[in-house]
Protein backbone atom coordinates (compact mmCIF):
# COMPACT_ATOMS: atom_id res chain seq x y z
CA UNK A 1 0.00 0.00 0.00
CA UNK A 2 2.76 2.27 0.57
CA UNK A 3 4.23 1.71 -2.27
CA UNK A 4 1.20 2.12 -4.20
CA UNK A 5 1.00 5.55 -2.22
CA UNK A 6 3.98 6.28 -3.78
CA UNK A 7 3.49 5.81 -7.32
CA UNK A 8 0.10 7.90 -7.02
CA UNK A 9 2.28 10.95 -6.02
CA UNK A 10 4.81 10.31 -8.70
CA UNK A 11 2.43 10.26 -11.11
CA UNK A 12 0.56 13.69 -9.93
CA UNK A 13 4.04 15.72 -9.67
CA UNK A 14 4.91 13.88 -13.16
CA UNK A 15 1.28 15.58 -14.27
CA UNK A 16 2.15 18.70 -13.25
CA UNK A 17 5.26 19.09 -14.25
CA UNK A 18 4.49 18.24 -17.84
CA UNK A 19 1.21 20.90 -17.51
CA UNK A 20 3.10 23.70 -16.74
CA UNK A 21 5.53 22.92 -19.76
CA UNK A 22 2.89 22.65 -21.75
CA UNK A 23 1.71 26.50 -20.68
CA UNK A 24 5.11 27.44 -21.16
CA UNK A 25 5.18 25.64 -24.55
CA UNK A 26 3.65 26.97 -28.29
CA UNK A 27 2.39 24.57 -30.11
CA UNK A 28 4.45 25.04 -33.30
CA UNK A 29 7.45 24.36 -31.08
CA UNK A 30 9.24 20.62 -31.81
CA UNK A 31 9.22 20.26 -27.84
CA UNK A 32 5.57 19.47 -27.65
CA UNK A 33 5.28 16.62 -29.82
CA UNK A 34 8.16 15.27 -27.06
CA UNK A 35 5.77 16.56 -24.68
CA UNK A 36 2.68 14.84 -25.65
CA UNK A 37 4.16 11.51 -25.62
CA UNK A 38 4.90 12.18 -22.03
CA UNK A 39 1.41 12.58 -21.63
CA UNK A 40 0.77 9.62 -23.53
CA UNK A 41 3.17 7.99 -21.17
CA UNK A 42 1.64 9.02 -17.83
CA UNK A 43 -1.60 7.71 -19.52
CA UNK A 44 -0.07 4.53 -19.29
CA UNK A 45 1.56 4.72 -16.29
CA UNK A 46 -1.91 5.40 -14.73
CA UNK A 47 -2.98 2.03 -16.11
CA UNK A 48 -0.59 0.16 -13.79
CA UNK A 49 -1.72 2.44 -11.40
CA UNK A 50 -4.93 1.55 -11.39
CA UNK A 51 -4.96 -2.09 -11.67
CA UNK A 52 -3.45 -2.33 -8.43
CA UNK A 53 -5.94 0.07 -6.98
CA UNK A 54 -9.15 -1.79 -7.99
CA UNK A 55 -7.24 -5.30 -6.70
CA UNK A 56 -6.87 -3.44 -2.93
CA UNK A 57 -10.42 -1.70 -3.14
CA UNK A 58 -11.81 -5.62 -3.91
CA UNK A 59 -10.33 -6.43 -0.71
CA UNK A 60 -11.44 -2.90 1.45
CA UNK A 61 -14.68 -2.77 0.12
CA UNK A 62 -15.55 0.30 1.88
CA UNK A 63 -13.16 2.07 -0.46
CA UNK A 64 -14.69 0.74 -3.28
CA UNK A 65 -17.31 3.46 -4.59
CA UNK A 66 -14.41 5.87 -4.10
CA UNK A 67 -11.90 4.49 -6.20
CA UNK A 68 -14.18 3.60 -8.91
CA UNK A 69 -15.27 6.83 -9.06
CA UNK A 70 -12.13 9.01 -8.88
CA UNK A 71 -9.94 6.43 -11.23
CA UNK A 72 -12.93 7.18 -13.99
CA UNK A 73 -12.27 10.92 -13.59
CA UNK A 74 -8.44 10.62 -14.51
CA UNK A 75 -9.31 8.04 -17.22
CA UNK A 76 -11.59 10.40 -18.12
CA UNK A 77 -9.81 13.34 -17.99
CA UNK A 78 -6.47 11.80 -19.25
CA UNK A 79 -8.04 10.74 -22.39
CA UNK A 80 -9.42 14.00 -23.44
CA UNK A 81 -6.07 15.84 -22.14
CA UNK A 82 -4.33 13.82 -24.89
CA UNK A 83 -7.02 14.25 -27.52
CA UNK A 84 -6.77 18.18 -27.01
CA UNK A 85 -3.12 18.20 -27.38
CA UNK A 86 -3.26 16.58 -30.57
CA UNK A 87 -5.49 19.66 -31.67
CA UNK A 88 -2.98 21.46 -30.28
CA UNK A 89 -5.93 23.00 -27.67
CA UNK A 90 -3.63 23.82 -24.46
CA UNK A 91 -5.67 25.21 -22.50
CA UNK A 92 -8.26 22.91 -22.78
CA UNK A 93 -5.93 19.92 -22.35
CA UNK A 94 -4.16 21.69 -19.09
CA UNK A 95 -8.18 22.08 -17.80
CA UNK A 96 -8.18 18.66 -17.85
CA UNK A 97 -4.77 17.58 -16.59
CA UNK A 98 -5.55 19.74 -13.23
CA UNK A 99 -8.58 17.26 -12.61
CA UNK A 100 -6.20 14.44 -13.12
CA UNK A 101 -4.25 15.90 -10.66
CA UNK A 102 -7.18 16.57 -8.22
CA UNK A 103 -8.57 12.72 -9.03
CA UNK A 104 -4.68 11.65 -8.19
CA UNK A 105 -4.81 13.84 -5.53
CA UNK A 106 -7.61 12.22 -3.31
CA UNK A 107 -6.64 8.68 -4.28
CA UNK A 108 -3.66 9.45 -2.64
CA UNK A 109 -5.15 11.26 0.62
CA UNK A 110 -7.34 7.79 0.79
CA UNK A 111 -4.35 5.59 0.61
CA UNK A 112 -2.73 7.75 3.06
CA UNK A 113 -5.65 7.62 5.64
CA UNK A 114 -6.24 3.50 4.87
CA UNK A 115 -2.28 3.60 5.81
CA UNK A 116 -2.48 5.12 8.94
CA UNK A 117 -5.46 3.40 10.58
CA UNK A 118 -3.78 0.25 9.79
CA UNK A 119 -1.04 1.58 11.77
CA UNK A 120 -2.89 2.66 14.84
CA UNK A 121 -4.32 -0.71 14.54
CA UNK A 122 -1.19 -2.64 14.75
CA UNK A 123 -0.25 -0.06 17.71
CA UNK A 124 -2.69 -0.93 19.41
CA UNK A 125 -3.24 -4.82 19.12
CA UNK A 126 0.47 -4.38 20.06
CA UNK A 127 -0.42 -2.88 23.39
CA UNK A 128 -3.31 -4.88 24.09
CA UNK A 129 -0.89 -8.25 24.02
CA UNK A 130 -1.01 -9.91 27.66
CA UNK A 131 2.53 -10.11 29.48
CA UNK A 132 4.24 -7.49 27.35
CA UNK A 133 4.50 -5.63 30.39
CA UNK A 134 2.99 -2.79 29.78
CA UNK A 135 0.37 -0.86 31.31
CA UNK A 136 -1.53 2.90 31.08
CA UNK A 137 -0.16 5.47 33.23
CA UNK A 138 -1.97 6.16 36.36
CA UNK A 139 -4.90 8.76 35.99
CA UNK A 140 -4.64 8.57 32.31
CA UNK A 141 -7.78 10.07 30.35
CA UNK A 142 -7.81 7.81 27.60
CA UNK A 143 -10.86 5.16 27.46
CA UNK A 144 -11.01 1.78 25.57
CA UNK A 145 -12.92 2.37 22.54
CA UNK A 146 -12.48 6.18 22.74
CA UNK A 147 -10.50 8.50 20.59
CA UNK A 148 -7.11 8.75 22.08
CA UNK A 149 -6.47 12.38 21.09
CA UNK A 150 -7.59 15.39 22.98
CA UNK A 151 -8.83 18.76 22.27
CA UNK A 152 -6.06 20.46 23.39
CA UNK A 153 -3.92 18.15 21.84
CA UNK A 154 -5.65 18.81 18.10
CA UNK A 155 -5.77 22.78 19.03
CA UNK A 156 -1.80 22.09 19.08
CA UNK A 157 -1.71 19.93 15.71
CA UNK A 158 -4.15 22.41 14.32
CA UNK A 159 -1.89 25.58 15.40
CA UNK A 160 1.17 24.03 13.62
CA UNK A 161 -0.87 23.26 10.06
CA UNK A 162 -1.75 27.16 10.19
CA UNK A 163 2.07 27.95 10.76
CA UNK A 164 2.44 25.75 8.06
CA UNK A 165 -0.15 27.10 5.48
CA UNK A 166 0.83 30.45 6.24
CA UNK A 167 4.35 29.78 4.71
CA UNK A 168 2.97 28.08 2.00
CA UNK A 169 0.59 31.13 0.99
CA UNK A 170 3.99 33.27 1.26
CA UNK A 171 5.70 30.97 -1.06
CA UNK A 172 2.98 30.58 -3.54
CA UNK A 173 2.57 34.60 -3.13
CA UNK A 174 6.73 34.98 -4.13
CA UNK A 175 5.84 32.43 -7.23
CA UNK A 176 3.06 34.64 -8.73
CA UNK A 177 5.34 37.62 -8.45
CA UNK A 178 8.37 36.09 -10.32
CA UNK A 179 10.41 35.76 -7.26
CA UNK A 180 10.63 32.05 -7.04
CA UNK A 181 10.01 28.82 -8.86
CA UNK A 182 7.28 25.48 -8.06
CA UNK A 183 9.50 22.69 -7.05
CA UNK A 184 8.65 19.16 -6.19
CA UNK A 185 9.40 20.04 -2.38
CA UNK A 186 5.90 22.38 -2.55
CA UNK A 187 4.22 20.24 -4.07
CA UNK A 188 5.15 17.54 -1.44
CA UNK A 189 4.74 19.69 1.80
CA UNK A 190 1.13 20.60 0.35
CA UNK A 191 0.13 16.88 -0.04
CA UNK A 192 1.81 16.18 3.54
CA UNK A 193 -0.28 18.93 5.01
CA UNK A 194 -3.54 18.23 3.31
CA UNK A 195 -3.00 14.66 4.90
CA UNK A 196 -2.41 15.86 7.88
CA UNK A 197 -5.64 18.19 8.06
CA UNK A 198 -7.89 15.17 6.83
CA UNK A 199 -6.38 13.03 9.74
CA UNK A 200 -7.44 15.66 12.45
CA UNK A 201 -11.19 16.43 10.52
CA UNK A 202 -11.19 12.07 11.04
CA UNK A 203 -10.59 12.50 14.24
CA UNK A 204 -12.74 15.20 15.42
CA UNK A 205 -15.36 13.07 13.56
CA UNK A 206 -14.64 10.37 15.73
CA UNK A 207 -14.21 12.31 18.91
CA UNK A 208 -17.94 13.85 17.79
CA UNK A 209 -19.82 10.36 17.14
CA UNK A 210 -18.38 9.27 19.99
CA UNK A 211 -20.14 12.07 22.59
CA UNK A 212 -23.39 11.90 20.63
CA UNK A 213 -23.18 7.66 21.41
CA UNK A 214 -22.80 8.99 24.98
CA UNK A 215 -25.54 11.34 25.01
CA UNK A 216 -23.01 14.05 25.58
CA UNK A 217 -23.95 16.20 22.25
CA UNK A 218 -24.10 19.53 23.80
CA UNK A 219 -21.13 20.48 21.78
CA UNK A 220 -21.10 18.82 18.96
CA UNK A 221 -22.78 21.68 17.09
CA UNK A 222 -19.88 23.57 17.11
CA UNK A 223 -17.56 20.22 16.26
CA UNK A 224 -19.70 20.02 12.86
CA UNK A 225 -18.35 23.21 11.92
CA UNK A 226 -14.79 23.03 12.78
CA UNK A 227 -15.06 19.60 10.67
CA UNK A 228 -16.96 21.59 7.92
CA UNK A 229 -14.39 24.40 7.77
CA UNK A 230 -11.77 21.55 7.92
CA UNK A 231 -13.10 19.75 4.94
CA UNK A 232 -13.10 23.10 3.21
CA UNK A 233 -9.48 23.87 3.85
CA UNK A 234 -8.43 20.43 2.33
CA UNK A 235 -9.84 20.99 -0.35
CA UNK A 236 -8.12 24.00 -1.29
CA UNK A 237 -4.96 22.55 -0.07
CA UNK A 238 -5.56 20.02 -2.33
CA UNK A 239 -6.48 22.29 -5.13
CA UNK A 240 -3.22 24.78 -4.11
CA UNK A 241 -5.87 27.38 -3.67
CA UNK A 242 -4.52 28.98 -0.92
CA UNK A 243 -6.28 32.31 -0.34
CA UNK A 244 -6.88 34.85 2.54
CA UNK A 245 -10.29 33.08 2.65
CA UNK A 246 -8.72 29.74 3.66
CA UNK A 247 -6.28 31.49 5.82
CA UNK A 248 -9.16 33.41 7.31
CA UNK A 249 -10.98 30.09 7.95
CA UNK A 250 -8.52 28.58 9.64
CA UNK A 251 -8.50 31.20 12.49
CA UNK A 252 -11.80 30.24 12.73
CA UNK A 253 -10.98 26.66 12.95
CA UNK A 254 -8.64 27.64 16.01
CA UNK A 255 -11.14 29.83 17.64
CA UNK A 256 -13.74 27.06 18.07
CA UNK A 257 -11.38 24.98 19.01
CA UNK A 258 -10.32 27.13 21.63
CA UNK A 259 -14.24 26.89 22.55
CA UNK A 260 -14.32 22.94 22.30
CA UNK A 261 -11.11 22.26 24.58
CA UNK A 262 -12.65 24.83 27.84
CA UNK A 263 -15.78 22.52 27.24
CA UNK A 264 -14.21 19.38 27.62
CA UNK A 265 -12.03 20.57 30.40
CA UNK A 266 -15.69 21.65 31.98
CA UNK A 267 -17.14 18.27 31.12
CA UNK A 268 -14.25 16.59 32.77
CA UNK A 269 -14.36 18.48 36.00
CA UNK A 270 -18.46 17.83 36.34
CA UNK A 271 -17.38 14.34 35.78
CA UNK A 272 -15.28 14.26 38.56
CA UNK A 273 -18.06 15.91 41.00
CA UNK A 274 -20.53 13.51 39.98
CA UNK A 275 -18.53 10.55 41.16
CA UNK A 276 -17.62 11.52 44.32
CA UNK A 277 -21.14 12.16 44.79
CA UNK A 278 -22.09 10.21 48.20
CA UNK A 279 -25.76 8.99 47.00
CA UNK A 280 -25.73 6.29 50.08
CA UNK A 281 -25.85 8.56 52.71
CA UNK A 282 -28.56 7.57 54.65
CA UNK A 283 -29.24 6.42 58.59
CA UNK A 284 -31.37 3.38 59.92
CA UNK A 285 -33.02 3.22 63.69
CA UNK A 286 -32.35 -0.03 64.81
CA UNK A 287 -35.43 0.03 66.88
CA UNK A 288 -37.25 -0.18 63.53
CA UNK A 289 -36.37 -3.65 63.18
CA UNK A 290 -37.66 -5.62 65.97
CA UNK A 291 -36.74 -9.29 64.45
CA UNK A 292 -33.16 -7.99 64.56
CA UNK A 293 -33.55 -7.02 68.21
CA UNK A 294 -35.22 -10.21 69.19
CA UNK A 295 -31.91 -12.36 67.37
CA UNK A 296 -29.81 -10.28 69.52
CA UNK A 297 -31.36 -10.84 72.39
CA UNK A 298 -31.38 -14.76 72.20
CA UNK A 299 -28.04 -14.46 71.05
CA UNK A 300 -27.10 -12.90 74.28
CA UNK A 301 -28.68 -15.05 76.73
CA UNK A 302 -27.28 -18.04 74.94
CA UNK A 303 -23.68 -16.43 75.77
CA UNK A 304 -25.22 -16.19 79.26
CA UNK A 305 -26.16 -19.93 79.78
CA UNK A 306 -22.65 -21.02 78.85
CA UNK A 307 -20.16 -18.54 80.51
CA UNK A 308 -16.58 -18.63 79.64
CA UNK A 309 -13.99 -19.35 82.38
CA UNK A 310 -12.80 -16.03 82.90
CA UNK A 311 -10.85 -13.87 85.80
CA UNK A 312 -13.26 -11.74 87.95
CA UNK A 313 -12.14 -8.79 86.32
CA UNK A 314 -13.35 -9.47 82.86
CA UNK A 315 -16.30 -11.19 84.32
CA UNK A 316 -17.41 -7.80 84.95
CA UNK A 317 -16.50 -6.63 82.05
CA UNK A 318 -18.81 -9.08 79.92
CA UNK A 319 -21.94 -9.05 82.72
CA UNK A 320 -21.95 -4.62 82.05
CA UNK A 321 -21.81 -5.77 78.51
CA UNK A 322 -24.75 -7.97 78.79
CA UNK A 323 -26.35 -5.47 80.59
CA UNK A 324 -26.56 -2.92 78.03
CA UNK A 325 -28.89 -5.39 75.68
CA UNK A 326 -31.41 -5.56 78.90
Amino acid sequence: MRQLLENLVQLSFDQEDVMKQFQRTQPNNPHYIELTKRQKKIKDDAKMVEDSLFALSKRVVEIESFVNKEMAAVNMNMAKAVAHLAERQTPQATARQQYVMTALNNLALLLSEVNEQMMQQMAAQQQQKPGDGSCKKPGSSKKPGKSGMSMATMRQLQQQINEQMKKMQEGMQKMKDGQGKPGKGMSEGLARMAAQQEALRNEMQKMMNEMNKDGKSGNTGNMQKIIDQMDKNTTDIVNKNLTSETLRRQQEIMTRLLEAEKAERERELDDKRESKENKNDFKRNLQDFPEYNKQMQREAELLKTLPPALKPYYKNLVKEYFNTFD
